[in-house]
């Protein structure tokens, strides 16, 4: 019975599109098996994580004001009434109201582990996936344009996200941050998210092995 590949051959380009080098990458890494229950509870954890609930208000507690009772408890004929910073008082405190979100949801290492490969493992599968040599440090936007133009293969949806390493030494981010189709990350900053909406990842050699070792870090 034959043995499945422990390394899967990567080519490398220049930014002209020639291959110019082969990269060895892990197979458990770029051939691991789709979970669904673990992509879609990634994606509830991301999205919940993103939501920034930051509204919180004022119980009578913490609202400044005098401490006073208004008027006398019995004799007026009216509602007993304490200070005027009670919740029925307009300006006075909210009952019962938003504290904020005060928990986030998480992952363990190995989970987001296992999601980074399996997303890296479908963006192989459906060749999506561009390794270059590395990134250069590009003199105007135009260029930059001219020559990811060569790696778009749908012209209709051009959507690449663009990945660099820190050791690349590249304005990479400067020149494309406003280009719309353009999404521009490094690895210090990128997330699943990122890879599952790109239709095409260009990505650099050492930015590449980073991630590879990041998704095989805990087992596949």
């Amino acid at each position: 019975m034959p043995t499945k590949a422990k390394t899967i051959s990567i080519p490398v380009h220049n930014l002209k599109g020639d291959v110019v080098a082969q990269l060895k990458a892990p197979a458990a890494v770029l051939q691991t098996s789709l979970v669904p229950s673990l992509l879609s509870q990634a994606v509830r954890v991301f999205t919940f994580n993103q939501a920034k609930n930051q509204t919180v208000v004022k119980t009578r507690a913490q609202v400044k004001g005098s401490t006073r009772k208004i008027y006398r408890q019995k004799g007026t004929g009216q509602a007993r009434h304490g200070d005027l910073k009670a919740p029925i008082f307009v300006g006075g405190g909210k009952a019962h109201g938003s504290k904020g979100w005060l928990t986030r949801l998480k992952l363990t290492k190995k989970m987001k582990a296992k999601v980074l490969s399996m997303v890296l493992s479908h963006l192989h599968s459906e060749r999506k996936i561009t390794v270059i040599k590395n990134w250069p440090s590009f003199d105007k936007t135009r260029q930059l344009l001219d020559k990811t133009a060569v790696f778009i293969a749908d012209q209709s949806n051009p959507k690449l996200l663009l990945v660099y390493h820190p050791d690349d030494k590249t304005n990479l981010w400067r020149l494309g941050r406003n280009v719309p189709y353009l999404s521009i990350k490094s690895t210090l900053d990128i997330s699943f998210m990122d890879l599952l909406k790109a239709n095409r990842l260009i990505i650099s050699q050492t930015a590449f092995q980073t991630l590879i070792n990041r998704g095989g870090r805990y087992g596949s």
